[in-house]
């Protein structure tokens, strides 16, 4: 959801296009524990990827009909998902773990658990989430660059 627009790039795929058309890839996956978001550019245009990335944890817009998107995105991944023997050796595992325990508990969304009838409640929900866990103490920062440590500091400290 972070990816798909903030207020000062509201385009849903600029910032997937800026990193393509500089030579690069970005990402994002979840585990357990944690969500991890990186790309990749070439040296001439990291500056500008930072700047641009910095504004998803700053200024996203998160919108319903992104949500909604996201939502056919989701499910499409789960039900991908299903014929994958590693996922169905990790949920016979869950399974069998501690009822009582959070890894025990459902942590896929397709479109029944997602609920796409009430977008409302579900983009709610998803502002909640964000404005309760994404706050930079609950969050670390890499930035690996060609420049010089100084300048790449400063770059975290103006962007961030």
């Amino acid at each position: 959801m972070l990816f798909l627009g903030t207020k000062e790039y509201p385009e849903p795929r600029y910032y997937s296009q800026y990193v393509v058309n500089h030579g690069g890839y970005e990402n994002a996956h979840t585990t357990l524990e944690d969500t991890n978001y990186h790309f990749s550019v070439q040296s001439d245009a990291f500056y500008e990827t930072l700047k641009i990335f910095s504004r998803f944890f700053i200024s996203p817009l998160m919108t319903k009909s992104a949500c909604a998107r996201e939502i056919k995105s989701i499910d499409n991944e789960f039900s991908c998902s299903k014929s994958d023997d590693e996922w169905r050796r990790f949920l016979i595992l869950k399974s069998i773990a501690n009822k009582s325990s959070r890894f025990h508990k459902f942590d896929a969304g397709n479109a029944e658990s997602l609920s796409a009838e009430n977008i409302d409640l579900l983009h709610s929900q998803l502002h909640r989430f964000y404005n309760q866990y994404y706050s930079a103490n609950r969050m670390k920062l890499v930035i690996y660059g060609s420049e010089k440590l100084p300048v790449l500091k400063s770059w975290a400290i103006k962007f961030f």
